[in-house]
């Protein structure tokens, strides 16, 4: 396996179990797993769910699977970066007669944002079948995205799609090989996609670009960064802030989300 894949395979019974109850799979489900790995969650999963898309890019890893599972008929391996197979694994899935669809897998700390942002335009293209997704991830990260003070740009891009929440801690040394740090256990539950949005449509695209120029200067006050990015007077972002309920000298991180949606309405509807 090459080094820069940064691979840690979960091992543990305990902590795999953890995953699939989390995920509360049944035979309704079609699961995406993302990272197969050696297969240990993989042999879990294919005893619960209805069917399983396996993804992983290191080649040698991907046959040892196919020949692993060569007797199972509910799993597919695919070989290949998970961020790159869009018109193959969207052709399974439109031909899939599942309804629920659901996302495991243990994420590479260094593309994990990558990823999750994958996994957010499933959603916006799939909608409302997309229930779940049950994630190991950087404990850092997953604790950044479940914060119920501060916000990232990360963390508002899942929010708008679905609640996060954290099913447990990882240690490291439950991976082989281990990694530096610990991990978490993030689940996803999706809003069912009638909810999502202003109204005005199910994902509201400028909702994205709203966020990026909110946060393009995290230290700079957000009236600043929304003047610069928007091309608006002092006075009118002002008057924005104010009709959105936000306070003039607030940064970004400090807007919860229900905030960002109110300031989106104002500036859809004003601009």
């Amino acid at each position: 396996m090459p080094a820069y894949l940064g691979q840690h395979f979960l091992y543990q019974p305990k902590y795999l179990n953890q995953i699939i109850e989390s995920a509360n799979l049944s035979q309704k489900d079609l699961v995406l797993e993302i990272g197969a790995g050696t297969g240990s969650l993989t042999e879990k999963i294919i005893k619960k769910a209805g069917f399983t898309i396996s993804v992983e890019i290191d080649q040698d890893l991907a046959e040892s699977l196919k020949q692993k599972f060569k007797n199972q008929k509910n799993i597919k391996i695919i070989q290949g970066d998970f961020l790159k197979i869009d018109f193959q694994l969207k052709k399974i899935l439109q031909t899939s007669s599942f309804k629920n669809f659901k996302i495991l897998g243990n994420l590479p700390y260094y593309i994990t944002g990558k990823i999750l942002r994958k996994i957010t335009e499933l959603r916006s293209y799939f909608g409302a079948s997309l229930k779940t997704s049950v994630l190991l991830v950087q404990k850092e990260v997953g604790e950044k995205i479940c914060h119920l003070e501060k916000n990232s740009i990360l963390s508002l891009s899942i929010k708008i799609f679905g609640k996060p929440k954290l099913r447990g801690i990882v240690p490291s040394q439950a991976f082989t090989p281990p990694p530096q740090v610990d991990s978490v256990i993030l689940k996803i539950d999706f809003f069912n996609q009638n909810t999502v949005g202003t109204g005005h449509c199910p994902v509201p695209t400028f909702f994205f670009r709203l966020i990026k120029i909110g946060f393009s200067a995290p230290r700079k006050m957000l009236k600043n960064n929304l003047k610069n990015g928007l091309g608006l007077s002092e006075i009118e972002i002002k008057n924005q802030l104010k009709k959105a309920g936000i306070l003039e000298n607030a940064r970004a991180e400090d807007l919860k989300l229900k905030e960002w949606m109110k300031l989106l309405e104002i500036l859809n509807c004003e601009i």
